[in-house]
Protein backbone atom coordinates (compact mmCIF):
# COMPACT_ATOMS: atom_id res chain seq x y z
CA UNK A 1 0.00 0.00 0.00
CA UNK A 2 1.53 3.33 -1.22
CA UNK A 3 1.22 6.82 1.39
CA UNK A 4 -0.53 9.46 0.48
CA UNK A 5 -0.96 13.54 0.54
CA UNK A 6 -4.27 14.49 0.02
CA UNK A 7 -5.26 17.51 -0.57
CA UNK A 8 -9.41 18.21 -1.09
CA UNK A 9 -11.71 20.98 -1.91
CA UNK A 10 -8.75 23.57 -3.75
CA UNK A 11 -11.08 25.97 -4.72
CA UNK A 12 -9.70 27.96 -7.85
CA UNK A 13 -10.73 30.47 -10.54
CA UNK A 14 -10.20 28.74 -14.10
CA UNK A 15 -11.16 29.92 -17.66
CA UNK A 16 -12.94 26.90 -18.88
CA UNK A 17 -15.58 25.73 -21.27
CA UNK A 18 -16.57 24.49 -24.34
CA UNK A 19 -18.05 27.73 -26.02
CA UNK A 20 -15.79 30.93 -26.46
CA UNK A 21 -18.33 33.00 -24.14
CA UNK A 22 -18.06 30.46 -21.19
CA UNK A 23 -14.31 30.72 -21.50
CA UNK A 24 -14.41 34.22 -21.59
CA UNK A 25 -15.23 34.81 -17.81
CA UNK A 26 -13.51 32.81 -14.82
CA UNK A 27 -15.30 29.63 -13.46
CA UNK A 28 -14.89 28.17 -9.89
CA UNK A 29 -13.37 24.25 -10.15
CA UNK A 30 -12.81 22.34 -7.13
CA UNK A 31 -10.00 20.12 -7.17
CA UNK A 32 -9.12 16.82 -4.75
CA UNK A 33 -5.32 15.35 -5.07
CA UNK A 34 -4.40 12.44 -3.87
CA UNK A 35 -0.25 12.39 -4.30
CA UNK A 36 1.09 9.06 -3.81
CA UNK A 37 4.80 9.00 -2.57
CA UNK A 38 6.50 7.38 0.61
CA UNK A 39 6.06 9.99 3.54
CA UNK A 40 7.81 7.08 5.92
CA UNK A 41 10.78 8.58 6.84
CA UNK A 42 9.09 12.19 6.70
CA UNK A 43 7.42 10.50 9.68
CA UNK A 44 10.28 9.09 11.37
CA UNK A 45 12.70 12.33 11.12
CA UNK A 46 9.30 14.96 11.33
CA UNK A 47 11.73 16.79 8.63
CA UNK A 48 9.66 17.69 5.68
CA UNK A 49 12.74 17.33 2.99
CA UNK A 50 11.85 13.67 3.44
CA UNK A 51 8.81 14.54 1.93
CA UNK A 52 6.75 16.21 -0.72
CA UNK A 53 5.48 19.91 0.50
CA UNK A 54 1.63 20.11 -0.18
CA UNK A 55 2.03 23.89 -0.28
CA UNK A 56 4.54 23.05 -3.48
CA UNK A 57 1.83 20.65 -4.89
CA UNK A 58 -1.41 23.46 -4.61
CA UNK A 59 0.83 25.95 -5.93
CA UNK A 60 1.67 23.42 -9.09
CA UNK A 61 -1.52 23.15 -9.63
CA UNK A 62 -2.43 26.74 -9.59
CA UNK A 63 0.24 27.34 -12.41
CA UNK A 64 -1.29 25.01 -14.51
CA UNK A 65 -5.11 26.23 -13.92
CA UNK A 66 -3.60 30.13 -14.52
CA UNK A 67 -1.63 29.31 -17.42
CA UNK A 68 -3.66 28.77 -19.99
CA UNK A 69 -8.03 28.95 -21.12
CA UNK A 70 -8.75 24.93 -21.21
CA UNK A 71 -12.19 23.65 -23.25
CA UNK A 72 -12.46 20.53 -20.90
CA UNK A 73 -12.09 19.53 -17.27
CA UNK A 74 -10.27 16.75 -18.55
CA UNK A 75 -7.46 18.71 -19.57
CA UNK A 76 -7.36 20.60 -16.71
CA UNK A 77 -7.16 16.98 -14.74
CA UNK A 78 -4.48 15.71 -17.53
CA UNK A 79 -2.16 19.41 -16.91
CA UNK A 80 -2.05 18.86 -13.31
CA UNK A 81 -1.54 15.39 -13.24
CA UNK A 82 1.49 15.82 -15.35
CA UNK A 83 2.54 18.81 -13.39
CA UNK A 84 2.83 16.87 -10.40
CA UNK A 85 4.48 14.02 -11.87
CA UNK A 86 7.19 16.27 -13.55
CA UNK A 87 7.90 18.81 -10.41
CA UNK A 88 8.29 16.20 -7.94
CA UNK A 89 10.17 12.87 -8.80
CA UNK A 90 9.64 11.47 -5.46
CA UNK A 91 5.80 11.29 -6.49
CA UNK A 92 5.32 7.79 -7.78
CA UNK A 93 1.49 8.65 -8.85
CA UNK A 94 -1.72 10.90 -8.65
CA UNK A 95 -5.39 10.87 -9.09
CA UNK A 96 -7.05 14.53 -9.79
CA UNK A 97 -10.58 15.34 -9.77
CA UNK A 98 -11.80 18.54 -10.95
CA UNK A 99 -15.22 19.47 -10.07
CA UNK A 100 -17.03 21.86 -12.21
CA UNK A 101 -20.06 23.39 -9.75
CA UNK A 102 -21.87 25.73 -12.05
CA UNK A 103 -21.67 22.90 -15.35
CA UNK A 104 -25.54 21.81 -14.89
CA UNK A 105 -26.55 24.61 -12.70
CA UNK A 106 -30.55 25.12 -13.10
CA UNK A 107 -30.59 20.94 -13.42
CA UNK A 108 -30.85 19.92 -10.04
CA UNK A 109 -26.95 18.96 -10.53
CA UNK A 110 -25.02 19.66 -7.53
CA UNK A 111 -22.09 19.28 -9.69
CA UNK A 112 -19.90 17.75 -12.33
CA UNK A 113 -16.57 16.51 -12.21
CA UNK A 114 -13.81 14.12 -13.65
CA UNK A 115 -11.25 11.86 -11.71
CA UNK A 116 -7.72 10.31 -13.22
CA UNK A 117 -5.26 8.71 -11.99
CA UNK A 118 -1.65 8.66 -13.67
CA UNK A 119 0.93 6.96 -12.43
CA UNK A 120 4.64 7.64 -13.05
CA UNK A 121 5.55 4.74 -15.32
CA UNK A 122 2.44 4.20 -17.73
Amino acid sequence: MMDKIIIEGARYQAHVGVSDEERRRKQEIVMDLQVFVDVRAAGQLDDLAASVSYVEIHEAAARTIAAKAFRLIEAIAEGVATAVLRSFPAVAGVVVRVDKPAALSGRQVRSTAVEITRMRNE
